[in-house]
């Protein structure tokens, strides 16, 4: 069973810093020795993707759902979010560690497709309750580029064709990237970014700023929606220069028909700064943390 050491020995995972990386840096005829700290992450590794592929078999997982909500504090859609606890000894695991490791270990896509039909199944007992139905957004991992260009493997029809089978719109969804994906192999995301487009799928360019080629984004992605990365968001209203950047990146966004989500919203005082400046839409602990299917329908009857 992972203690705290462990847990926080695998959030460094996440950067992959292991021996061989070691190894490399250090240069290819160099000698480099297992530490201590470093046998407990490799096993603590270890057995956590042996549990990863245990709880992909038996969905272990759950989903949560983030509302985003206009100025007027309706929800517009929801982001879905994957959650996992362990049978075995009930921990949660952080979705920053297991989310790493599943892309590490080529199971994104499972957990990803699972993700999906999930929150459709979802969708449709919901609809068969009357609740109004708010639009889902579902990230999507740089690898999953990645697994679509080697396997030929179309996220665009697989979409479409949940949606025939549980009788959706496949405009009722949003993906919402990084620009990660694009930066690896760009002309294979720009392809399958416009497959989904086809099908009426929107895409949600998320952290935006935090990369060099945001704005370059902008030109040849077929975005409709972006999300100003939280590091320009945690300290408004009282930082001139994220106010600025913000400023600049909302007025940016509407010349281009853009709208711009403000991710992380703690407090009113921020609320209220962002939508003065035009925001369209807001999330974040404000209005309320990522939460379960139940809670979520009690807020569409609120609504």
């Amino acid at each position: 069973m992972y203690d705290i050491f462990c847990q926080e020995e695998l959030l460094l995972l996440a950067n992959k810093n292991h021996t061989v990386n070691d190894r490399a840096f250090a240069g290819s005829h160099s000698f480099s020795r297992l530490l201590p700290t470093k046998i407990s992450k490799f096993e603590c590794e270890i057995e956590l993707a042996a549990d990863l592929d245990f709880a992909i078999k038996k969905q272990e997982f759950s989903l949560a759902y983030q509302p985003i909500y206009n100025s007027l504090h309706e929800i517009i859609w929801c982001e879905v979010l994957v959650r996992w606890q362990r049978k075995k000894d009930g921990e949660l695991v952080p979705p920053e560690i297991f989310i790493p490791l599943a892309e590490t270990n080529n199971r994104i896509h499972d957990i990803w497709v699972w993700s999906f039909e999930t929150a459709l199944a979802q969708l449709q007992e919901w609809r068969t309750d009357s609740y109004q139905l708010p639009k889902l957004s579902f990230n999507f991992s740089p690898s999953q580029t990645d697994f679509s260009r080697n396997t030929q493997f179309s996220y665009a029809e697989q979409i479409k064709n949940w949606c025939k089978s549980y009788n959706f719109s496949s405009r009722d969804f949003l993906i919402e990237l990084t620009e990660t994906p694009l930066l690896k192999d760009y002309a294979a995301a720009i392809d399958l970014f416009d497959d989904l487009k086809s099908i009426g799928v929107r895409l949600c360019l998320d952290d935006f700023g935090a990369g060099f080629s945001s704005l370059s984004m902008l030109r040849f992605l077929p975005v409709s929606t972006i999300k100003i990365d939280r590091s320009f968001l945690v300290r408004l209203p009282d930082s001139v220069s994220n106010r600025a950047i913000v400023k600049a990146t909302i007025a940016l966004a509407s010349e281009l028909g853009i709208n711009v989500v403000a991710e992380c919203v703690e407090n009113e005082q921020q609320f209220r700064f962002l939508n003065n400046l035009g925001c369209d839409y807001f999330q974040g602990y404000f209005f309320t943390k990522p939460i379960a299917s139940n809670i979520l329908e009690k807020l569409f009857i609120k609504n």
